[in-house]
């Protein structure tokens, strides 16, 4: 008999190692029932009409039938939730066309960051699980020295249903799209450049172009937006991860999370002791996983910080913390 909040799942991949992998992680994710684990795409099928299971885990790579073919099958019969699972980056398009929710890249052998994104992309699409941006409409990341592949591990452990994401990242000038290009690669998130008055969606990232101008957030009504401002050079820098922070401290307060990367110097410090001053969620990489300790030193020190992490824990600790209402600034801490 179907519980009232029915969290059951398909994995079907037929690479048994990485099958067995990871049908043990995702058993681990509370409340979720494995109704089957199978590499053969009629055993799926037959799974599939057998239990309707509210999320599948899909590899595309299957023997006689493909991945996407089975996609194509079942969705036309009983649509569910699916997370396609891709060593061949080019077949994305194709997935979501075919009705799949997300599409994660991975290799053959799973590694820690990608075995998290899965659970994520799951974890988004479960039944109870949509509550991740009911206490927060924002979160704004800095980073500078080691930035790029910092955000990249981010983001790749974040699900696709996810509030808003405005990144200002240290780069050379014109070289911001590029930036987009290289963050594609690591997330199925769409990734652009900002515009003045661009609205801010949840499940979309924004990156501050280098245009000589500071990339800050405004709220008009319910509508939050990116503005492109002049303003001298903030750190050295423009456009300066301070300006993102103090301008989303001033419009969102406690409904905004602040996120500080590796990086030199200290661009962002004091924008982040705004944020977490308006009650905003704030965290810190910390000095074992950062290429240069500097920026996120700094806001250590000052007290900006409320959690610290190490960057492969990063976007674990969002969603953990962001699944709970904001609580009152308090003394620094780690976890």
């Amino acid at each position: 008999m179907t519980h009232a909040l029915d969290r059951t799942l398909l994995l079907v991949d037929a690479h048994e190692g990485r099958r067995l992998s990871l049908a043990k992680r995702l058993a681990e994710i509370p409340g979720v029932r494995l109704v089957g684990s199978t590499g053969n795409a009629y055993e799926a099928r037959d799974i599939l009409v057998a239990h309707r299971p509210k999320v599948v885990v899909l590899h595309e790579a299957l023997p006689k039938v493909s991945g996407i073919q089975l996609l194509e099958r079942y969705m036309s019969a009983f649509p569910t939730p699916t997370v396609v699972l891709s060593q061949d980056q080019s077949l994305a398009p194709f997935a979501r066309r075919a009705g799949a929710r997300a599409v994660v890249h991975i290799d053959q052998v799973l590694d820690h960051t990608q075995k998290e994104k899965i659970v994520s992309e799951v974890k988004s699409i479960l039944p109870g699980e949509h509550h991740i941006s009911k206490y927060y409409d924002l979160v704004a990341i800095g980073s500078s020295t080691g930035g790029i592949a910092a955000l990249k591990v981010v983001l790749a452990g974040l699900p696709s249903v996810f509030p808003g994401i405005v990144i200002a990242q240290h780069m050379p000038k014109g070289a911001s799209s590029g930036l987009c290009d290289q963050l594609r690669d690591a997330t199925s998130i769409p990734v652009c450049e900002a515009e003045d008055g661009m609205p801010i969606e949840p499940g979309h990232v924004v990156v501050a172009p280098l245009v000589d101008k500071h990339t800050q957030i405004r709220r008009v009504g319910a509508r939050i937006e990116a503005v492109l401002v002049d303003g001298p050079l903030r750190c050295f820098q423009r456009p300066a991860v301070e300006a993102l922070f103090e301008s989303a401290a001033q419009a969102l307060g406690a409904r905004a999370v602040g996120v500080i990367l590796t990086g030199m110097g200290s661009d962002g410090a004091r924008g982040l002791l705004s944020m977490r001053d308006k009650g905003a969620l704030t965290i810190g990489q910390d000095e074992s996983s950062s290429l240069v300790y500097g920026m996120p030193r700094v806001a250590q020190e000052i007290g900006a910080v409320k959690y610290q992490y190490p960057l492969n824990h990063i976007a674990q600790a969002l969603i953990k913390h962001m699944a709970s209402p904001p609580r009152r600034r308090n003394v620094r801490s780690t976890q």
